[in-house]
């Protein structure tokens, strides 16, 4: 069903739940209220899944077919792949910096303001201001051009092929609706492109691009599908470079690297015929890399569930002192304390 189909079932669904709750007690057809607003707001629930599954495959038949389309320009014909911007990311900064300053000015004229608005002013005028910079800087400017030299962006120039060590698409999900990045792993950026005086500023923090090492482009509202904007860059990077990796930005350096010399692995057993397979002299030292990377891969995935671990029980444990000084609060007070 269209959303806005869904939005009035769920509109309707609500209110006829709400009336079934407040008549239950004195209104025999109060049941009939309820089970029918219930049923209503699932009957609207399944409805929008089921738009979003449709919307979303979609999408995938369009970014296939246009990935098929813009490999066949790029690569066969050589023609440069452009991605033009859009005024998101400046109004976006805007705002940012509005509201960082009228935070700031509430703040000065009022004296009984919290000190967490204090420190959230002066936090917002500066990260507006960057943002602000940065997007002014870029105005006009295509977000990105592949070609088969490399990727050109607006604050960095050019960036060889060689000099990027892994690409990910990196996708945010929220309310049926997602947002894309391209994260481009650059270790010699610093070295390589000129530093925006945003750039150094964030450097003083240990933040920002130059000092990470991962350069993000936003692809949200583009012309073109970022799955295919993805695919399209990973075939530059494949042909210029002979890589074909993965690369993982939460990961560390050396799972990285295990993940590649994994994929490797496997795409060579793939293609490698059964005899070669069965002389033992040959996979054996391949083999005992492959049994070290599992391992550096297999350590990692524990570190992140002990992590993981820790972050609930520390929050469980807040939560529960949170909830048991609020009864102490209401036990006093019920006391005369």
């Amino acid at each position: 069903m269209p959303q806005i189909i869904n939005l009035f079932l769920l509109i309707g669904g609500v209110i006829a739940t709400g009336i079934g709750l407040a008549r239950l007690r004195h209104d025999p057809l109060a049941l009939l209220w309820l089970a029918g607003g219930v049923a209503v707001v699932v009957l609207s629930y399944l409805g929008d899944k089921r738009r979003v599954q449709r919307k979303h495959a979609r999408d995938q038949r369009r970014a296939t077919q246009r990935t098929a389309e813009l490999a066949r320009a790029s690569l066969t014909y050589g023609r440069p792949l452009t991605v033009p911007s859009s005024i998101d990311a400046l109004a976006l900064s805007l705002l940012t910096l509005l509201l960082g300053v009228a935070i700031v000015y509430f703040a000065i004229i009022d004296a009984d303001t919290p000190w967490l608005i204090w420190l959230a002013g002066p936090f917002l005028l500066a990260f507006g201001m960057l943002l602000s910079a940065r997007a002014a800087s870029s105005l006009g400017k295509p977000v990105m051009v592949l070609s088969a030299r490399g990727v050109e962006l607006p604050l960095y120039g050019l960036i060889p092929w060689p000099e990027v060590e892994g690409l990910h698409l990196q996708r945010v999900a929220s309310r049926g609706h997602e947002r894309f990045a391209l994260l481009l792993r650059v270790p010699r950026l610093a070295d390589i492109t000129p530093a925006h005086w945003t750039d150094r500023a964030m450097a003083l923090v240990r933040l920002g691009p130059r000092v990470k090492g991962v350069v993000p482009v936003p692809l949200s509202r583009t012309s073109e599908p970022p799955e295919a904007i993805y695919s399209v860059a990973r075939q530059f990077w494949t042909k210029a470079t002979s890589r074909d990796h993965d690369w993982w930005p939460d990961a560390s350096p050396e799972v990285n690297a295990a993940l590649g010399r994994l994929n490797h692995a496997n795409a060579v057993w793939k293609s490698a015929n059964a005899s070669e397979l069965k002389e033992p002299e040959h996979p054996a030292p391949e083999m005992a890399q492959v049994e070290k990377d599992m391992e550096t891969v297999r350590r990692d995935l524990e570190r992140r569930a002990s992590r993981l671990r820790r972050t609930m029980a520390i929050l469980l444990a807040v939560a529960s002192i949170a909830i048991a000084l609020r009864i102490l609060g209401l036990w006093l007070k019920a006391r005369g304390f």
